[in-house]
């Protein structure tokens, strides 16, 4: 009868914490799927849960066939609990104080974010190595940052962009850019623009087809630009299986493949003819 009481003792055990698990993984689902203040009080509400979560939290960080945004929402949640203060304190941070904070950069028309003050926080950003929060602020726009010098918002999503280029998190950058752009279309916003050149320039054959449906809604001074931007795209990340994909770009635009871009696409399938 012990026998039975421990086994179906340790049942209850096990089934409890694969509820709790499971439990975690749609608060993270919620968090990921939300802005604003929902997403805020999602967050909230995870961390709330304190060090009993963070097991967990590094196991869904680590399983890398879960989705990225699962991932790296556990990964934003678990840099706030295990290092929450730290955090919260370089969030209010008042860069007037910091020892290599120059006033005169207050007096230039355009602010301290026209002089030098974007390398010094870039320098202090990847000395602190915050780097789930610097995603988050890109990806979630939640606009935790100091408040005590006067700079334009997109300021911090700029330099958390620089700072995560060469960080250990760069994998979660590019499809965080990508969700960023499809959410603009006709590029309203000037922010757009740049994380859309630097999606172009680091993007996968995953984002190939958000590329090519929002090329032509890029603003540039002239269309023929766009050629050389396919060009260099294919050149760098598509595949043979991509060759029908960009040669539906051209056609949807009732456009003949222009010369360039046929040139390297026969490189790609050299056996089969283009079609126009």
């Amino acid at each position: 009868m012990r026998r039975i009481a421990w086994f179906t003792g340790w049942l209850l055990i096990v089934g409890s914490h694969g509820a709790a698990a499971e439990s975690l993984r749609e608060q993270l689902q919620l968090a990921a799927d939300t802005l604003g203040t929902k997403y805020l009080a999602f967050r909230t509400n995870i961390v709330a849960s304190g060090t009993n979560v963070v097991s967990e939290l590094k196991r869904i960080v680590s399983t890398t066939n879960e989705l990225w945004q699962i991932r790296l929402m556990a990964g934003i949640c678990m840099e706030r609990i295990e290092r929450g203060r730290d955090l919260q304190a370089f969030i209010d941070k008042d860069w007037r104080t910091d020892p290599e904070y120059d006033k005169q950069w207050e007096m230039l028309r355009g602010g301290p974010g026209s002089g030098d003050l974007g390398k010094l926080v870039l320098r202090r950003y990847k000395e602190q190595g915050f780097w789930h929060y610097y995603m988050e602020t890109i990806w979630k726009n939640t606009l935790e940052h100091s408040r005590k010098v006067h700079v334009n918002e997109d300021f911090w999503r700029r330099i958390a962009r620089y700072a995560l280029m060469d960080s250990p998190q760069f994998e979660f950058l590019i499809p965080v850019l990508a969700e960023r752009v499809k959410k603009d279309p006709g590029f309203k916003s000037y922010e757009t623009i740049n994380e859309f050149s630097l999606l172009m320039g680091h993007a996968s054959r995953t984002e190939l087809p958000l590329i090519l449906e929002m090329l032509p809604q890029l603003p540039m001074p002239d269309r023929r630009l766009e050629v050389d931007m396919v060009v260099g795209l294919v050149q760098r990340i598509a595949a043979s299986e991509d060759v029908p994909q960009i040669e539906a770009f051209y056609r949807g635009r009732n456009q003949e493949v222009p010369e360039k871009v046929l040139a390297v696409l026969k490189k790609l399938r050299p056996e089969q003819p283009l079609k126009q």
